[in-house]
């Protein structure tokens, strides 16, 4: 996958993160959850909104590099997301996967 495939499918995944962890549904899970995890849900969302705008303004040639050197890990890291969304998993295995994807997007551009 070439840089700018990487760095949409990306964008993207974040983008359905953020639709997902804002839905009717989600808030219901998470409202059923023990404290702890509401607030790491809290957190989480607002990490992945800063990763979106960070990675969103970021000009592509400047980090086109750390994409290609992270791409197993985002590839592997979209699929464990998506996997746990579409399953309508557990809080914390979503929150446990967006958490892994953020901080492979922290290795590409500053948080």
């Amino acid at each position: 996958m070439d840089a700018t495939q990487l760095y949409s499918s990306t964008l993207e995944q974040l983008n359905q993160i953020i639709v997902k962890m804002t839905s009717p549904e989600w808030n219901a899970d998470v409202q059923g959850s023990p404290p702890d995890q509401r607030q790491q849900a809290l957190s989480e969302l607002l990490r992945v909104q800063h990763a979106r705008l960070v990675l969103g303004n970021e000009v592509l040639q400047d980090i086109s590099e750390d994409l290609k050197g992270n791409e197993k890990d985002l590839l592997d890291g979209q699929a464990a997301v998506q996997a746990a969304l579409d399953s309508l998993a557990a809080v914390q295995t979503v929150l446990t996967a967006v958490s892994s994807l953020i901080n492979v997007v922290a290795r590409i551009v500053p948080l």
